[in-house]
């Protein structure tokens, strides 16, 4: 039995949803992977500056200042914490290329409206706890003590 166009529409409007958050995630993966390598190579040519300056006997403007690079680089990486950022991304990441191919592959042309449902309903699940775990490990000391409930409402 073929889909009826509504429920097409319906199935539509969902693997939409699911593909624009899918390539989204991959994007901010790919960014706070990339940030965090970079901030590392920073710190590490910061350090092999801050070396430098102290053999060459640099001025002691340019010696006080360029230590400064490697700390505030580790101090960046620390705080915002770009490698479990990138790894949240891409954990859902897949997650939304598990309900994609739930919608394209799994379901049947007959698919009922419940198992439609069930797809939402896991994507709900999937987005407030993933928001529960940004909170928990990202959030900032000093930044707003919201929880998942408030925030997703």
């Amino acid at each position: 039995m073929a889909r009826s166009s509504e429920m097409s529409g319906k199935i539509e409007t969902l693997l939409n949803e699911i593909k624009k958050e899918k390539e989204h995630c991959g994007k901010l993966g790919r960014l706070d992977h990339w940030t965090g390598l970079i901030i590392m190579v920073v710190a590490i040519l910061g350090s092999i500056a801050a070396s430098a300056c102290g053999f060459l006997q640099a001025g002691r403007t340019i010696t006080g200042f360029v230590p400064l690079i490697p700390a505030l680089a580790g101090t960046l990486g620390t705080t915002f914490k770009f490698d479990g950022r990138a790894a949240w991304h891409y954990e859902r990441q897949h997650a939304m290329k598990q309900l994609e191919r739930k919608l394209t592959v799994e379901l049947q042309d007959d698919a009922t409206q419940e198992e439609v449902d069930a797809v939402s309903k896991k994507l709900d699940e999937i987005s407030k706890e993933m928001l529960g775990r940004w909170i928990k490990q990202f959030s900032l000391p000093f930044g707003s003590s919201g929880n998942a409930e408030s925030i997703s409402r």
